[in-house]
C-alpha cells in the first residue's frame, strides 16, 4: 500500500507529526474544558450573570456537562495516543483515529443542541463556542493525517515482519543444518 504522506509532509515525519498532533489534541482539549467550565460556571449562577433574568434550562446544563466530560475523555484518548506512538504500536494510533471522527460528530452535534436550547429561551450561544468547534473540526484533519499514517507504516512493519518470521519458520526444517562450506558433495 502507497501511503501518500510517507515521506513526510510540512517537515515532519508521520511519526513526528503524531506526536505534535498529540500536545496539539491535549493542549486544545485542556483549552476547551476551561472555557466550557465557564460556560458552565455562568450557567449554573443564574440570572444573576446578566441574562436578563433568563436562566439557562436544565437540558443546556447538561449539554456542558457532556461537552466537559467529553473534552476530559478527549485528552486522555490524546496522552493514550502519544503514549502509542512512544511505545509504536499502531492499534492505539488507528483507534485515535477512529476515536476523534466520532468526538468531532458528537462536539457538533451537542453544541447545535445546546444552541437550540438556549434559543427556546431568548439566550444566544457564544460566537466564540461556534468558531471554536469551528477551528477544532477545520484542524483536527490535518493533525490525524500524521496520525493515521504514522498507524499505518507501524502495521504494515509489523506485518511485514510476521510475514518474515513465518517464511524462515517454514523454510527451516528441524534438525536438519545446512553447512555450504562443508558440502561432502564436492
Amino acid at each position: 500500500m502507497k501511503l501518500l504522506v510517507a515521506e513526510g509532509f510540512c517537515g515532519m515525519t508521520p511519526r513526528d507529526g503524531s506526536i505534535v498532533g498529540g500536545l496539539y489534541f491535549v493542549m486544545v482539549g485542556v483549552m476547551q474544558i476551561v472555557f466550557e467550565a465557564g460556560n458552565l460556571c455562568n450557567a449554573l449562577a443564574g440570572p444573576a450573570n446578566g441574562t436578563n433574568g433568563t436562566e439557562v434550562p436544565f437540558t443546556g446544563i447538561q449539554c456542558y456537562y457532556s461537552l466537559i466530560a467529553l473534552e476530559l475523555f478527549c485528552v486522555v484518548m490524546a496522552v493514550l495516543m502519544l503514549a502509542s506512538t512512544w511505545t509504536q504500536r499502531s492499534v492505539g494510533l488507528l483507534g485515535f483515529g477512529v476515536w476523534l471522527t466520532l468526538y468531532d460528530l458528537a462536539l457538533v452535534a451537542i453544541t447545535s443542541l445546546l444552541h437550540i436550547e438556549m434559543r427556546k429561551v431568548g439566550l444566544k450561544l457564544e460566537s466564540l463556542a461556534w468558531y471554536g468547534v469551528a477551528c477544532r473540526i477545520a484542524t483536527d484533519p490535518f493533525w490525524l493525517v500524521f496520525v493515521i499514517t504514522h498507524g499505518l507504516q507501524l502495521h504494515e512493519e509489523k506485518t511485514h515482519h510476521e510475514e518474515s518470521r513465518k517464511k524462515r519458520t517454514v523454510d527451516h526444517k528441524p534438525g536438519v543444518v545446512k553447512f555450504k562450506g562443508f558440502d561432502s558433495g564436492i
